[in-house]
């Protein structure tokens, strides 16, 4: 038998849905709302770092596994998917995860280590302050993540940690304490004015050839045949060669326009 505690409270997930957008308006304003949040996110990452002297790796960090006490306190829940480097168990170590949530190496189910974590963190991080779930942001070249970081996040010294921690090499992410220290200032000074980062911005002509590329992709053969539009089939996607079973709906949010 394995003997666990209950927990009461609301997950860390259901707060951030519950805030929206405007979570990430809190923290530009300040005020003791703010305070709040980034208290949130200063236990996270001291939960994270009690785990890691244990020599523990959560493998599965998401706000989602985050519970926030009736007392304000955060626990760390959902061990299932852990690695303990001290007996370097299990081996090999247990697949899957959350994208968006999830490392490189943990995607190529590399031997785990505290960065997979510290990766992790930094993706809640940035949807907590940048107001976009990380599954859209997280994924591709470093440099195209450290511009959609400087783009949503206007603070700088917390958006370079955040880059930081999003790092595909594990060794570049910072230590828990880094992460932790950057909050503590954050919280310190966040009715003040900090550096902002200074992002990109398009020209009319860029925004044009976007939209206007977007709009040719749907007469392409990703989402229109001789019949019209479709979509893939809800029930069974693809047949037993992985190939598309094409479905015709009347919503465009499932395929056809009508």
């Amino acid at each position: 038998y394995l003997v666990i505690e209950t927990i009461k409270g609301i997950s860390l997930s259901k707060f951030i849905k519950s805030k929206g957008k405007e979570i990430r308006d809190i923290l530009v304003k300040g005020g003791k709302a703010a305070h709040k949040i980034v208290d949130y996110m200063i236990q996270m990452v001291s939960l994270l770092d009690t785990l890691h002297q244990q020599q523990v790796v959560h493998r599965d960090v998401t706000p989602a596994n985050f519970m926030i006490l009736p007392n304000g306190k955060l626990a760390l829940i959902d061990l299932e998917l852990s690695y303990s480097i001290k007996h370097q168990y299990p081996t090999p170590a247990f697949t899957l995860g959350t994208y968006g949530y999830m490392s490189p190496e943990q995607m190529a189910v590399s031997t785990p280590t505290i960065y997979e974590d510290i990766f992790s963190a930094g993706a809640i991080l940035l949807q907590i302050f940048g107001g976009i779930h990380p599954m859209k942001l997280t994924e591709g070249p470093y440099e195209e993540i450290i511009n959609r970081v400087s783009f949503f996040i206007s603070d700088k010294r917390i958006g370079e940690v955040i880059a930081q921690c999003l790092n595909p090499v594990p060794e570049k992410r910072p230590g828990v304490s880094k992460i932790r220290d950057e909050l503590l200032m954050f919280s310190q000074h966040i009715n003040q004015s900090r550096d902002t980062f200074t992002y990109k911005t398009f020209t009319n002509d860029e925004i044009h050839n976007v939209v206007q590329s977007s709009v040719n992709a749907l007469s392409t053969p990703l989402f229109s045949d001789d019949e019209g539009w479709f979509s893939a089939n809800i029930e069974t996607p693809f047949d037993e060669k992985n190939k598309l079973i094409k479905a015709r709906y009347a919503s465009f949010s499932l395929g056809d326009s009508g």
